[in-house]
């Protein structure tokens, strides 16, 4: 599995890539959702293990902010469960 620590920002006009400031935690298989212009990146995995990690993009700072783990898991299963929902209202 690879795993993914650069983020970046696609130019739609002129159809480019900006690198910006890389996820603190290194994963793939992860999830993502934006809210109120935050990115929120949820679990993952490195491979051989998994990740209940969140963490949020505030992309006009440029900066991760570390947040709350998840907590739940599937019963008898080393891996993290998640769902993840976002809704502005």
């Amino acid at each position: 599995m690879q795993r993914l620590k650069p983020a970046f920002k696609k130019q739609r006009v002129t159809d480019t890539w900006t690198r910006k400031a890389d996820m603190p935690t290194s994963r793939g298989a992860l999830a993502a959702c934006t809210l109120h212009g935050r990115i929120y990146v949820v679990g993952g995995r490195d491979g051989s293990s998994s990740f209940a990690t969140v963490e949020e993009y505030d992309p006009v700072a440029n900066t991760w902010i570390k947040r709350a783990d998840m907590h739940a898991t599937y019963p008898g299963s080393p891996s993290r469960s998640f769902g993840l929902a976002a809704s502005e209202v």
